[in-house]
């Protein structure tokens, strides 16, 4: 074998690498809204799941890409581990559809011109679906160049008594076959471009379908690797999830490796196919089909198998609450969904600055109370975690929007933005609360009982525009009559809070209030005025963002 035979092979491999990840990024791009609605049907259904996975990888074209992808989702908590048992299922069927499609010769004639097609549509025009539809066109034809170029170079290994004596020895020697397919897919990280190379070496004549099966075989072992380095650093679930992956080709590659060696199933293929391509094809989908409708009725033993695997720790803590809870950098991969976890994470912001807000007055309130303490710790403890949330978020979202988003999913998150900090700010009015009552404690300060209810009473009022805010995260909601109930309350806010500066100043005035307790009134007057102001703005910036035209006067 010459070196130009290994250049042409290698180069090959690169060229289908890289038409794999063009055609699955446009047809991810193009399709990313649609693989969102496919996942949210999932429910409890491990059936729907398996085609759902399997309509996401024939859209991604890669199961390790869907893999992937569900391990992040499981370790968001965007899905359960008998959901995503389901869906990997059903990737391991749709990653067939490539191997098929490579089996084509008429299609192999005519890639260079989708190439020529691809670089035309990203080129020469600015429609985003049309450049989108150019990644897919152009990375198809890649996959038929680099798939001809590795065939081409192939035809030289004939020539190399040692290969070609070690791909005769694979029928005779399972073991060996499944291990040497194992460790190319996990090297190279794609089963497809794997399994094109086999199906080249096929067509030159190298290797029996009998031993190429046996390598086949491997090959969905070894495509393993790929979501196994993902659950690295992820939680328990995420892990069994992997395991579960594992599992499924494991036991599919024990069941069809003893078919093959006791029966003549690869002499019946051969008699009913005579291209060696489709051969192979043709096995590969056998293999993920049968050991998907063997295994996909009892994915619950998996499951169960995954849970004593890998048990629960019995004395582990509570997970600490300063984590996003549903954002993975895997899953940045399909861009629509990342947009929806950005939500449910700053709902999740909002849901803790709620709490803020009502701790901080029960503190203010009950101060001597024997929770006080605990009250108040909780409060100090959760502002941390909405700053944590605040800085991370933006983090997370300034990464997905460097990323080919949708124009309404830009739009969307530059608005989250806003929102964001102001809650941020609401959560740090609520630390300042507890600061107050902290000052109140240390100079044995209290408000008299017609103070403390001016006070309870506006915190009453603010706390209504936050909560009328609050529900601009839920969709359905009739956004022009929250908004009216919301800009109504904010006024009343702004009136209340002039209206008590002028109670207090004729309160000094007649001596019924001492001073050092006056600065604390006048200090939370104006932090519930603010939290007022900033939940106003958390609402306009959710409807700019959902692009809802409300009222606003």
């Amino acid at each position: 074998m010459s070196f130009n035979d290994i250049a042409g092979l290698l180069g090959g491999l690169g060229l289908f690498l890289f038409g794999m990840k063009f055609m699955g990024e446009g047809l991810e791009l193009l399709a990313g809204d649609k693989m969102k609605h496919l996942f949210e049907k999932i429910a409890g259904n491990k059936y729907m799941g398996a085609c759902v996975g399997f309509v996401v990888t024939v859209l991604a074209q890669s199961s390790s890409a869907t893999t992937v992808m569900v391990v992040g989702f499981v370790n968001a908590g965007l899905m359960t581990l008998s959901q995503a048992t389901g869906i990997i299922m059903g990737a391991n069927i749709g990653t067939t559809t490539t191997s098929i499609l490579i089996s084509f010769k008429w299609i192999e004639d005519f890639a260079p011109i989708a190439i020529f097609l691809g670089m035309a549509l990203m080129m020469f025009t600015k429609n985003k679906k049309v450049n989108n539809s150019g990644y897919i066109v152009l990375g198809f034809g890649a996959i038929f160049v680099g798939m001809s170029g590795m065939s081409d170079a192939m035809a030289g290994l004939r020539e190399v008594e040692a290969f070609v004596g070690l791909m005769s020895k694979f029928s005779d020697n399972p073991l060996l076959a499944i291990l040497s397919g194992a460790l190319v897919t996990a090297v190279i990280q794609s089963s497809a471009a794997s399994i094109g190379m086999l199906q080249g070496f096929a067509m030159s004549g190298i290797i029996s379908l009998k031993g190429a099966a046996y390598v086949l075989f491997g090959q969905n072992i070894g495509t393993c690797i790929t979501a196994l380095l993902a659950s690295i650093g992820t939680n328990k679930t995420a892990k069994k999830t992997t395991l579960v992956h594992f599992m499924f080709n494991v036991i599919g590659t024990v069941i069809f490796s003893l078919i093959n060696a006791f029966t003549p199933l690869s002499a019946w293929i051969e008699a009913a196919v005579p291209d060696p391509k489709f051969q192979i094809a043709v096995m590969h989908v056998i293999f993920n089909v049968v050991t998907t409708l063997l295994l996909l009725p009892m994915s619950d033993v998996l499951v169960n198998i995954a849970n004593r695997l890998i048990p629960e720790d019995k004395d582990a803590k509570p997970l600490e609450p300063m984590r996003l809870k549903y954002l993975d950098d895997l899953i940045l991969n399909n861009p629509p969904i990342a947009a929806a976890q950005v939500i449910k994470e700053i709902n999740r912001m909002a849901t803790i600055t709620h709490r803020n807000l009502q701790g901080s007055m029960q503190y203010m309130s009950y101060p001597h109370a024997d929770d006080a303490q605990v009250q108040r710790e909780k409060v100090l403890e959760q502002e941390k975690v909405v700053n944590y949330l605040n800085h991370n978020i933006t983090k997370y979202m300034i990464k997905l929007d460097s990323i080919d988003i949708s124009e309404n999913d830009s739009q969307l998150l530059g608005s989250m933005f806003h929102v964001i900090n102001d809650l941020e700010r609401i959560s740090d009015h609520c630390e300042n609360i507890i600061e107050f009552r902290d000052e109140m404690n240390n100079d044995n300060l209290e408000f008299s009982e017609v103070a403390f209810k001016e006070i309870s009473e506006l915190y009453d009022k603010s706390m209504t525009v936050f909560e009328c805010a609050f529900s601009f995260f839920y969709e359905g909601v009739d956004y022009n009559d929250m908004m009216s109930k919301m800009l109504d309350a904010e006024k009343e806010v702004d009136r209340y809070t002039e209206e008590l500066k002028w109670r207090h100043v004729r309160r000094l005035n007649e001596g019924i209030c001492r001073p050092e307790v006056g600065m604390i009134f006048l200090e939370l007057l104006s932090n519930f005025e603010r939290i007022a102001d900033h939940s106003t703005n958390i609402a306009y910036s959710i409807a700019s963002g959902r692009k809802i035209n409300v009222q606003q006067s």
